[in-house]
């Protein structure tokens, strides 16, 4: 199976398993604007329902919500700029819980160095947060190593807080997210695994995160490039999207941004240069924090085998995924 690349005028960009065999799909049409909503495959192709532009039946206060839609994952979540701010629209059940885990987290990435945003809920369902200085880290340009050299610089002072109060993601969590990640790419089709290579390396990766049980750290548990903000003139380094705040092995950010950084490059989003300071800064920071390379490695592993099944579902990148993926089944680590 193959996510189309368009679909009732939509280039699709990303997409989405669903637990009842659709798909949410998220993209552009022909005027720009982005659109989002829900395929399902049928025995002719698939069929599309995605509304209208700023249009979710299930975020309807998304459709008053004032600004630029910028990202939207159906049925989840929305964001849209809007002047000097970013508005986050999601379900009101979930606001509550977001505002007070960015707002700690907010508290926590400033006491480190960090610049961050406090968000604040303007009305139910939706967070507005301050536009922080800098620009995204794909456009650091001269700056790129000084960006890197702060963050390894701030990191482990980040993650040697140990707040109460937040979830904890254990390595059996992650190695369930791997083999679910994994597992329903193959089950919907997306990624060939007739030989089972790819499922067995899964299980294996997880039977090793599990074997050991290093010691909690603080965790942005999406850590990578697309998170942070870099001002050149200040030398500030902003963080992003705290939604995931946790307590956890410090290897697992160490690790995503790590493997984002080779993926960029694969990707030639950026050189195999600035892929390697990248590498370096992580090199760097784990060092400082005293995290096991072992360890590291590891999570490094567990990303790749992600990344794969993530970017399968994206029609851009699903054939480069799969080679991607092809490689890293050759490596030690996943054997």
């Amino acid at each position: 199976m193959r996510i189309p690349l368009s679909i009732a005028g939509v280039e699709i960009e990303r997409a989405w398993p669903t637990a009842d065999e659709t798909f949410v799909v998220e993209g552009r049409d022909a005027s720009g604007a982005v659109r989002a909503g829900r395929i399902v495959a049928t025995a002719d192709g698939f069929e599309a329902d995605i509304p209208p532009s700023k249009h979710d039946p299930k975020l309807p206060q998304l459709a008053d919500a004032p600004g630029e839609l910028v990202g939207h994952r159906a049925g989840k979540r929305a964001v849209l700029r809007n002047g000097d701010e970013f508005w986050k629209v999601v379900r009101s059940k979930k606001a509550d819980g977001l505002l007070r885990v960015n707002a700690f987290g907010a508290e926590l990435a400033s006491a480190a160095g960090f610049t961050t945003a406090t968000p604040r809920l303007v009305a139910p369902g939706v967070l507005a947060t301050d536009r922080l200085p800098g620009v995204g880290l794909k456009r650091a340009g001269e700056s790129w190593q000084a960006a890197w050299d702060r963050w390894a610089q701030l990191w482990p002072g980040f993650i040697a807080q140990l707040p109460e109060g937040l979830v904890v993601h254990r390595p059996a969590d992650e190695a369930q997210v791997l083999e679910h990640w994994i597992g329903t790419a193959v089950g919907r089709g997306l990624i060939d695994d007739g030989s089972g290579a790819a499922r067995a390396a899964a299980r294996r990766i997880g039977e090793r995160l599990v074997a050991e049980s290093p010691a909690l750290a603080l965790s942005h548990r999406d850590l990578h490039d697309g998170q942070m903000l870099y001002d050149p003139e200040t030398g500030q380094l902003s963080i992003l999207d705290l939604d995931t705040l946790s307590l956890a092995e410090p290897a697992l950010d160490l690790g995503n941004l790590a493997v984002h950084a080779v993926w960029r490059a694969v990707q030639g989003t950026w050189s195999r240069a600035e892929a390697d300071v990248v590498l370096q800064a992580v090199m760097t920071a784990a060092g400082h924090a005293g995290v096991s390379p072992h360890r590291v490695q590891l999570a490094q592993a567990a990303t790749a085998l992600r990344l794969a099944a993530v970017y399968s579902y994206r029609p851009r990148w699903r054939a480069l995924a799969r080679r991607w993926l092809d490689t890293w089944l050759t490596k030690p680590v996943l054997g």
